[in-house]
């Protein structure tokens, strides 16, 4: 029996209880797709946050964007990234597995690699890292690397760079490589992959640095290293490379019968390496 009507409300007596109308809206997906958005705006904004340190922040929008683009490898690769810089290793690492990137995408296997580094599982990074002719074994408890290349495949034009360009992501997988090895304790694969990296890119100084300071050539390995450097096909005219890395390696081979080299530039006689090799 309806008693009667009062701000909206039906009021029932018989029942004794209020029946309330609400309008609810219906969300229009045909209209919310033909909404255009600027996805690169977003990703630009991924970027300033990654420069910023902000690194939550970056992550948010890298996810959002990877899910806009339909799963553009590059947007998936930067939401790794976000998780890597946010110290979330074991996550960005499963995330690049999960879709199959590290075995399709160079730049994802190197990150993946970097991130079981960090945290530590050398081995599984050193698997990442392989080819399947260096793998022996059928699953995870059983698979070990049983050889080596220190040499990495051209990387074509259609895999995703990112500030990286082909010769200088191949020479960042085998340095990545040399690291794994040194936490493995084989000095020996170490060094070339080292020495290999820096022949594909020489500006690798790290790769330099490992070769030298840690003391895995000779003083003759060490010249002879030196002298086979692409520095020709990979330096502009009059660059200050090959007189800054003979001055750095003077210093670790403590020879003070060798003369000094020039400073390759005037006011690098501020700078603290070059003072400090020189000096020694």
């Amino acid at each position: 029996e309806v008693r009667g009507k009062q701000g909206g409300k039906t009021l029932c007596r018989q029942h004794k209880f209020e029946i309330i109308l609400i309008t609810v809206p219906i969300l229009d997906y045909a209209m919310a797709e033909q909404v255009s958005i600027n996805i690169e705006t977003y990703r630009q904004k991924v970027r300033m946050y990654l420069d910023a340190n902000n690194y939550e922040s970056a992550l948010f929008w890298a996810d959002k964007v990877a899910n806009m683009s339909g799963g553009d490898p590059r947007d998936w690769y930067w939401v790794a990234q976000c998780m890597y810089r946010s110290r979330q290793y074991h996550r960005a690492a499963i995330l690049i597995r999960n879709k199959g990137l590290d075995k399709t995408q160079p730049l994802c296997q190197w990150l993946a690699g970097l991130c079981l580094l960090e945290a530590k599982q050398y081995n599984d990074a050193l698997l990442i890292l392989s080819n399947d002719e260096e793998v022996l074994g059928t699953n995870r408890s059983t698979t070990v690397v049983v050889a080596t290349n220190f040499v990495i495949p051209p990387i074509g034009s259609d895999k995703i760079l990112e500030g990286f360009t082909p010769k200088t992501l191949q020479s960042a997988l085998l340095l990545l490589k040399g690291r794994v090895y040194e936490k493995l304790d084989n000095r020996t694969r170490a060094a070339e992959c080292f020495k290999n990296a820096l022949k594909h890119d020489v500006y690798c100084y790290q790769a330099f640095d490992s070769l030298v300071k840690h003391q895995m050539l000779t003083s003759s390995e060490e010249k002879e290293l030196l002298m086979s450097l692409p520095f020709k096909e990979q330096c502009g005219e009059n660059d200050l490379l090959p007189a800054v890395y003979e001055i750095l390696l003077n210093k670790y081979q403590n020879l003070p019968q060798t003369p000094v080299p020039a400073l390759p530039h005037p006011r690098l006689v501020d700078n603290l390496d070059l003072e400090a090799a020189r000096a020694e």
